[in-house]
């Protein structure tokens, strides 16, 4: 069975959450970690993947006792996040009208 991976904010993320991908730019760089931030909130993912401080990525994580654990780090520099944004904003209110009436 695949496993899926729920798109998060970082502030949203759930205690039952297990399997997660968080959109962000890479804060700092340490050995076997590095913290995410989405704008709002951040994020200490450990890592056996090197990636670099500024760069925009998508980390689609598992939860591992506490700690979130990278599976895949997705290099997103080409992505207007703007974009992104406001077509994610647009796709919410459509989904949310549709499930409210």
């Amino acid at each position: 069975m695949p496993i899926h991976y729920v798109p998060r904010k970082i502030e949203e993320i759930k205690e039952r959450d297990s399997f997660i991908s968080i959109i962000g730019r890479v804060e700092t760089v340490g050995d076997n970690f590095f913290i995410l931030s989405d704008g709002k909130s951040k994020i200490e993912i450990v890592s056996e993947e090197g990636t670099e401080e500024g760069k925009l990525v998508r980390v689609f994580c598992s939860r591992v006792g506490d700690v979130w654990k990278a599976d895949v780090v997705q290099d997103l520099s080409g992505l207007d996040l703007e974009l992104f944004k406001r077509a994610e904003e647009i796709y919410r209110k459509t989904t949310e009208k549709t499930l409210n009436t």
